[in-house]
């Protein structure tokens, strides 16, 4: 027995009521619900509300709850593998020329400029790549109507980068002139790869955006 366009909002209803409050979860939960209710309605001839209980007591006692916690966790693992992907393809043709562009004009750049410039350029650029990058997540968080789980903790997974830089002040007591007066390569190497965890990251967002809309067009203003 096929279930009715009502039936399947009320389904959309009952998952809010159970606290699932992602849009791509509750698709997903309608879509298993709707299945197992309409085989029971045909097999057992029992009631829509008859049904949709008897399969919701499978979930067991937490309900809803573990799943979406598995749904977390999978969407998690996505970002980050979405993520390395995006960052080792940098070191790939034709996306390593990019790479060694960056490389080498920075190093020109370093070796034309004084070091304090330097120094507030390149945390300067971890500002203004922060503040794009920030800007581009709420711009995709305000055009959906709905929340969806895989944009919840949409993250900067390339700012981790200033916390090994500090990591380096800190227990090294190192310095970014000291990494400069030492290693001159290094701030070329190290701004390259900050480069590239930016571009990577940028990747991953706009894949995820264009994803996200092709699955749930509905949900997209």
């Amino acid at each position: 027995m096929k279930l009715t366009a009502a039936q399947i909002e009320e389904l959309y209803a009952f998952t809010r009521k159970k606290y699932v409050e992602y849009y791509d979860v509750q698709t997903e939960l309608v879509d298993h619900l709707a299945s197992s209710i309409e085989e029971k309605m045909s097999t057992s001839n029992i009631n829509f509300e008859t049904a949709l209980q008897q399969v919701y007591t499978q979930f067991g006692i937490f309900g809803f709850s573990d799943l979406v916690g598995q749904k977390e966790m999978e969407v998690a693992i996505k970002g980050r593998n979405l993520f390395r992907k995006s960052f080792v393809g940098y070191f790939k043709l034709p996306k390593i020329l990019l790479l060694l562009m960056i490389f080498l004009v920075s190093y020109k750049a370093f070796q034309i400029a004084s070091l304090a410039s330097v120094i507030y350029s390149f945390y300067a650029l971890i500002i203004i790549f922060n503040i794009i990058l920030i800007s581009k997540i709420i711009l995709i968080k305000r055009s959906i109507k709905l929340p969806l789980l895989q944009f919840k903790n949409i993250y900067i997974l390339s700012s981790s980068v200033g916390s090994y830089l500090l990591m380096l002040q800190v227990f090294f007591n190192l310095s970014l002139s000291d990494l400069a007066n030492w290693y001159p390569i290094a701030l070329p190497i190290i701004f390259s790869f900050i480069t590239i965890s930016y571009l990577a990251e940028i990747d991953v967002l706009d894949k995820l955006s264009n994803q996200q809309r092709r699955l749930y067009p509905e949900d997209f203003k």
